[in-house]
């Protein structure tokens, strides 16, 4: 009698251990096969359909070092963190510039493709050509990461790369009881294109640089932030040369004052 209940209990459990294995198999092969089927993002299409854009968009006829018919480049800037060097008279910055173009070239129908954006390495489509005027570093003069750029189907480009500035200031060294107010700007413009070549303006009007992500400063506090345009004529040239201007001020932390 023991010796059969010892078989029945042991069979109960065997078939226990049977349901729980096939009910775990089912579970892996349920993943498996959602796996198995990549979900379609509602804007970027199948991976078949992104291939053939790509191939009727950068074909022979799209040269990137060639710039587009009716350029106008809109800026804004993302002050993510700043430093000042006092012995070189220069300010460090780390921020994210945000670039916004047009090109005719790249231009598609997104309800036909279901392609709304596509994700493109920056050295394959034209970038206006940014540079920091008064920039401190002759050997960087614009430091930025190589970010993808987002082309979108009426041909709008986003391109919006983290960056590394270091720039001349005028530092006043004047000791004062709550230290001295120190003031230095970021000044940008195409290096080669006049503003008849390629118009350029703020986003959307805006004023001063977007300081929502900005990290805290342990030495100074930022007094002012404000941006302007200039349309600027030189000597050289009968051509309008547009630029961009990030101005700051900062006063040091009353612990770090003489």
């Amino acid at each position: 009698m023991k010796y059969f209940v010892a078989l029945l209990a042991f069979g109960l459990f065997f078939q226990l251990y049977n349901c729980d294995t096939s009910l775990e198999e089912n579970e892996i092969g349920d993943a498996l096969a959602i796996t198995a089927k990549p979900a379609v993002r509602h804007n970027m299409g199948t991976q078949d359909a992104r291939a053939a854009l790509r191939k009727k968009l950068f074909n022979d006829d799209y040269d990137p070092k060639n710039i587009p018919d009716g350029v106008d480049l809109a800026i804004g800037m993302y002050l993510i963190k700043f430093d000042v060097n006092e012995e070189r008279e220069t300010m460090e910055t780390i921020g994210w510039l945000n670039y916004m173009w047009n090109d005719n070239r790249l231009t598609w129908d997104a309800e036909e493709t279901g392609i709304h954006v596509l994700r493109v390495s920056p050295h394959e489509v034209w970038k206006p050509d940014l540079s920091l005027y008064n920039n401190a570093d002759p050997e960087n003069m614009m430091n930025c990461g190589e970010t993808n750029v987002l082309i979108y189907a009426n041909g709008k480009m986003l391109w919006v790369p983290p960056c590394r500035f270091s720039s001349h200031c005028h530092l006043n060294f004047t000791q004062t009881p709550e230290g001295p107010e120190q003031s230095c700007y970021l000044k940008f413009g195409s290096w080669t294109y006049d503003g008849n070549s390629m118009g350029l303006s703020l986003q959307k009007n805006e004023t001063k640089a977007n300081t929502n992500d900005m990290y805290e400063n342990n030495k100074y506090i930022l007094t002012k932030n404000t941006a302007t345009w200039e349309n600027k004529y030189y000597s050289c040239c009968k051509e309008p040369y547009p630029n961009i201007r990030y101005d700051f001020s900062f006063r040091k932390k009353a612990e770090f004052c003489y």
